[in-house]
């Protein structure tokens, strides 16, 4: 179990100005100047939650927008740095001078400097501040609207999601935030029934199949657990799960080499049988290292891990587990784990879960 700084009374302070600004997730972050953009790495999520890939007018109108309050990283923010240091006392400084002024925090307050990850955390009672730190770099608008670092051109961290982060926290020791991307009773059963009609073997091409599978899946149900459903944090958990499974279902080619789609693996072993895989993503830390004084916390590790389970589907499209193992499913798991770092340079989405995932973790160590 992780402790955090509870005896910390800046902590209660940080936390109470996020509370200042509202009741739902987005009312609570306006007043400092967020930009809505309904857009999180490439997916689209409209007010009635369907979900579909971001089209190019899409990305143009979000990125439009975004370039209107996004201007040249600050001088000093734009070097790149092996450990940044970000104080939380500053930001709410700044917070509390958005909320009093009615004004907009700068972009190195909006984008934490430039963080491309968090990998330590520093208390200073003294000074009543808790610090965060890890590498950081300049950052840019890209195509698809997302704001990544100049020379990784991974996705960099953002306020939001911490304050997001902050306020999941008592709500995720209860329960924990999960995201799930389903088929109606009606499509799982269109799915199955395309299934096991299929004949793998030599000549089977996925990409035929595609849109048969496309049109089988139909409108699918969006659920989410303790996260804000109007939170960017949210966006981010559905874009991710989103483009893991249209990877997994040959619906979208993968952008990197060495990473082939589920129905490309079972092209000649065949895996069908009654049961279809499902696939999601959990946090995995190497380890929480942290100071006998608990001052002082270090994240080690990827933060990322691909997990699998086989599940029978019934003639009426329920899911239940199945009691045995698809090993064409855990190694396309493996390989997407393998492959995490090098997918989040082109497909954004899994850059921006990852910050989110260091984030919750840190909000857990703080609160």
């Amino acid at each position: 179990m992780i402790r955090g700084f509870r005896n910390v009374a800046f902590v209660i302070g940080f936390v109470g100005i996020v509370s200042q600004v509202g009741q739902t997730a987005w009312a609570q972050l306006n007043p400092f100047g967020f930009t809505r953009q309904g857009v999180v790495g490439g997916v689209s999520v409209d007010a009635e939650g369907v979900v579909q890939s971001a089209s190019q007018i899409d990305r143009s109108g979000a990125l439009t927008r975004l370039r209107e309050v996004v201007r040249q990283t600050p001088g000093e923010m734009n070097q790149p740095a092996e450990l940044r240091m970000v104080s939380l006392a500053g930001i709410q400084q700044e917070l509390k001078k958005a909320v009093e002024n009615g004004v907009e925090i700068s972009e190195d307050i909006r984008y934490l400097a430039g963080l491309q990850r968090v990998d330590h955390v520093f208390v200073y009672p003294e000074q009543n501040d808790i610090v965060i730190a890890g590498p950081a770099e300049g950052w840019i608008v890209r195509e698809d609207a997302s704001v990544v670092g100049v020379v990784s051109g991974r996705p960099v961290l953002q306020l939001e999601d911490l304050l997001v982060a902050l306020r999941c926290v008592p709500g995720a020791r209860q329960q924990a935030i999960t995201v799930s991307i389903e088929p109606t009773p009606e499509g799982q059963q269109a799915v199955n029934r395309l299934l096991s009609q299929l004949v793998t073997g030599p000549g089977f091409s996925p990409n035929r199949v595609e849109p048969a599978i496309r049109k089988a899946f139909g409108p699918q149900l969006v659920k989410l657990t303790t996260v804000p459903p109007d939170s960017r944090m949210a966006q981010t958990l559905v874009a991710a799960d989103y483009q893991m499974k249209r990877l997994a279902m040959n619906l979208e080619s993968s952008p990197i080499g060495g990473l082939p789609s589920y129905m490309e693996m079972i092209r000649d072993v065949g895996s069908y049988g009654g049961t279809q895989p499902r696939w999601w993503i959990a946090s995995k830390y190497d380890a929480i290292l942290h100071s006998e004084d608990q001052l002082a916390w270090q994240l080690t590790g990827s933060g990322i891990q691909a997990m699998t389970e086989e599940q029978f589907v019934s003639s009426a499209g329920i899911r239940s587990a199945a009691d045995r193992q698809n090993k064409q499913a855990q190694k396309w798991a493996d390989l997407f784990t393998t492959k995490y770092d090098e997918l989040s340079q082109h497909i954004s989405a899994f850059g921006e879960l990852r910050n989110v995932m260091d984030l919750n973790v840190v909000a857990t160590i703080i609160r």
